[in-house]
């Protein structure tokens, strides 16, 4: 009876060994996806950069892989900032390439890119973004209706009104000159940036060897083409 007592115990104690083992072996293989072995933590704030607010409830994605040529990419994370615009993530910083996702916005910074990188150890990253407003454009329809002689010209041009908004013209075939009786042709641009989505419009007009200048300021409706209507 002792002996079967003895025996029993061995195994026992055997199988919480082999448990044991098990249970490091799997914590191992899977430090790389758990906070408790975390060597990085990402932090910082998002704000809507036009007017500094935070924004609460904003989801950042953190993924490892290619960011450009999407190639074994992986999702570590994903969280939600909090009402102050605050968020941090805990998690072991492997070999390979980690940056933040933010979906269709883009990031106010000093390269022009929208790269998010992030590095081991303790990295701040803080997140002024902008939205990419879809596919808003402006549509300039340029029209000679009074034509003078073949020296009618103008020229023209859109730039951001001076205000703290932030906007990007992508692609574009501003500014533009024409000249000639028969002017009637378009030009368009695509607009990202802070709401509302302004536009200053300047051109300058040649006829009968008198030039006249003028100004208007247009209202972009986001997420689709305005359409301004330049007759001279």
């Amino acid at each position: 009876m002792l002996c079967g007592c003895i025996t029993k115990g061995i195994r026992m104690k055997k199988i919480v060994y082999i448990g044991f083992t098990l249970l490091i072996i799997t914590s191992i293989s899977c430090k790389k996806e758990n906070w408790w072995f975390a060597n990085t933590t990402v932090h910082g704030k998002v704000t809507k950069y036009c007017y500094g607010m935070p924004m609460g409830g904003f989801t950042i994605s953190l993924i490892r892989g290619d960011k450009l040529s999407h190639k074994d990419q992986k999702l570590i994370r994903t969280i939600t900032t909090g009402s102050d615009g605050y968020y941090e993530i805990k998690f072991y910083h492997g070999s390979g390439t980690y940056f933040l996702d933010i979906g269709a916005y883009s990031i106010v910074n000093s390269n022009g890119n929208n790269d998010i990188f992030v590095k081991e150890g303790n990295d701040e990253i803080n997140l002024p973004l902008v939205p990419s407003n879809g596919n808003t454009g402006i549509q300039v329809n340029i029209n000679n209706t009074s034509p003078f002689n073949v020296n009618d010209s103008i020229h023209f041009n859109i730039t951001e009104p001076n205000n703290p908004f932030y906007y990007q013209f992508s692609p574009s075939n501003f500014p533009s000159s024409f000249t000639g009786q028969s002017i009637d042709t378009t030009c368009f641009a695509t607009i990202s940036g802070c709401h509302p989505l302004l536009v200053k419009l300047n051109w300058e007009v040649t006829k009968n060897n008198i030039t006249t200048n003028h100004v208007d300021t247009i209202v972009c409706t986001e997420g689709v083409t305005t359409q301004y209507n330049l007759n001279y």
